[in-house]
C-alpha cells in the first residue's frame, strides 16, 4: 500500500527560499509544494507557482500539510514561526541528505540543515535555525532559535550561538565561545572570545565595530 505524503507550505520566496524548496525536494518527503510570499513581485519560485501573501496560507486549513519559513531574516522567521505555533501547525524540519547530523543531536522545528552541512555529537539546533551550506556544527555546541550560521562557517566544540544570532559566511568561532542574542559576526571573522548580546563584530580577531 502507498503512503500518501504530504504537502510543503512554505512562507517566502527569496533566495533562501530556493534552497529550501531544492533541499524539500531531495528529501522526498512531499508530493508538492505551495509557495507564499508578502513581497515578492514575480508569479513563480524554481517553477513553483506563488500562490498568494503568508496571511493567505496562514487562513486555510492545509489538512495534513506541513508549513516551513523559508526567510532568512531571523526576526521575521521568528514572527512567522511563532504565528504557526499560535496556530499548532505542523512545522517541517528539513535536513540535506547529504549533510551529516549525529543520531545524539537534537534538531528542533523549523530547522533547515543545508548540503554539506555537518552537526556532531550532542549539538542542539534549536527551533527556527539556519544551518546553512557546508557549515559545521562540532560537539555540544547549541544553537538558539532563529539562529542563522551561514555558509563555510566552523563552530568548534562547546560553542553557544544567542537567539536570532547571525554568524557570517567563512567565520570561525573558537571551543567554548558564547556569541550573545541578536548579535551579527562579519564573514570571515575568527572568534576567540565571548561576543556580547545586541553588536556587531568582524575581523580576525573578532572586535566590535557598532
Amino acid at each position: 500500500m502507498s503512503i500518501e505524503l504530504p504537502s510543503l507550505v512554505i512562507l517566502g520566496a527569496g533566495g533562501h527560499a530556493k534552497v529550501v524548496i531544492e533541499t524539500a525536494k531531495r528529501t522526498n518527503k512531499y508530493s508538492d509544494f505551495h509557495i507564499f510570499d508578502d513581497n515578492s513581485r514575480a508569479s513563480r519560485v524554481l517553477n513553483c507557482s506563488i500562490a498568494g501573501k503568508c496571511d493567505d496560507a496562514l487562513s486555510k486549513d492545509w489538512c495534513g500539510s506541513e508549513f516551513f519559513v523559508a526567510i532568512g531574516n531571523n526576526d521575521i522567521r521568528s514572527e512567522l514561526i511563532a504565528k504557526l505555533h499560535k496556530q499548532s501547525r505542523c512545522i517541517a524540519t528539513l535536513i540535506d541528505p547529504s549533510a551529516m547530523v549525529s543520531q545524539s543531536a537534537t534538531i528542533g522545528a523549523g530547522v533547515i540543515i543545508v548540503a554539506g552541512a555537518i552537526v556532531n555529537a550532542d549539538a542542539v539546533i534549536s527551533d527556527g535555525s539556519i544551518i546553512n551550506t557546508a557549515a559545521t556544527v562540532d560537539h555540544d555546541c547549541v544553537v538558539a532559535e532563529c539562529a542563522h550560521i551561514a555558509p563555510g562557517v566552523n563552530l568548534c566544540g562547546g560553542v553557544k550561538i544567542g537567539e536570532k544570532a547571525l554568524i557570517g559566511v567563512g567565520s570561525s568561532v573558537l571551543p567554548g565561545c558564547k556569541i550573545g542574542k541578536h548579535a551579527v559576526v562579519g564573514g570571515g571573522s575568527t572568534v576567540i572570545r565571548d561576543i556580547n548580546a545586541n553588536i556587531v563584530v568582524a575581523g580576525s580577531p573578532a572586535v566590535s565595530i557598532r
